[in-house]
């Protein structure tokens, strides 16, 4: 299935569903966190590249990655669950492997803008950035966007994806085994006239 129909469906699916099944799970406190977390500004930098995501230039994670190592660069997360359907699991886990979708819970820090998904509740198997101040505010989005400053291989984010390909929905390229998107919120703005305002978050998956 390809990303943009797997896109197109998911999309469907968070309006439909899986929004009145979210259950807010509150803060989630791991007590071992000791690192300061980023701020929520210019100095507050993140770049894709082919061998993870770096964190102000020191910090790095791969994906996947396991939500208390995200925990020591990002701080503590909200938490929200889902109740998985039963065609929604097997969607899912066409995706991510058979029984890999055991407890849906995606995490959001909400003051830094950025938001993971996870299968079984553990383990990132996606990480996001928000870009846009006007989104679809699903329950797992982060309450305002990154302010900081986001590059793929040290160059603007925007430039790089708009050397990918562009599916009318969102642009995509290839980082090593990464796929990275953004998605847009006009279709029939000009491709080229599009800024980063006209973009809503930023996802890495691999």
């Amino acid at each position: 299935m390809s990303l943009f129909s797997v896109r197109q469906r998911l999309r469907k699916q968070f309006t439909a569903a899986l929004c009145s099944n979210a259950k807010g799970l509150g803060t989630i406190m791991f007590s071992f966190f000791k690192s300061t977390p980023p701020v929520n500004d210019k100095t507050f930098t993140i770049d894709i590249t082919a061998n993870g995501v770096k964190v102000n230039g020191k910090k790095k994670f791969s994906l996947p990655a396991d939500i208390k190592k995200l925990s020591k660069i990002f701080g503590n997360p909200r938490a929200v669950a889902f109740d998985t359907k039963r065609e929604d699991k097997e969607f899912l886990e066409a995706m991510h492997g058979k029984n890999t979708v055991t407890n849906r819970v995606n995490y959001s820090w909400d003051n830094l803008g950025v938001y993971a998904y996870t299968q079984n509740g553990k383990t990132a198997t996606c990480f996001g950035i928000r870009v846009g101040e006007n989104v679809n505010m699903y329950p797992h989005m982060p309450k305002v966007p990154c302010h900081g400053i986001v590059t793929v291989n040290g160059a603007p984010w925007l430039a790089a994806l708009k050397r990918g390909e562009d599916t009318m929905v969102f642009l995509r390229i290839r980082v090593g085994a990464y796929g990275v998107i953004a998605e847009y919120t006009d279709e029939d703005i000009d491709p080229q006239q599009r800024t980063e305002k006209d973009f809503t978050e930023i996802e890495i998956q691999k």
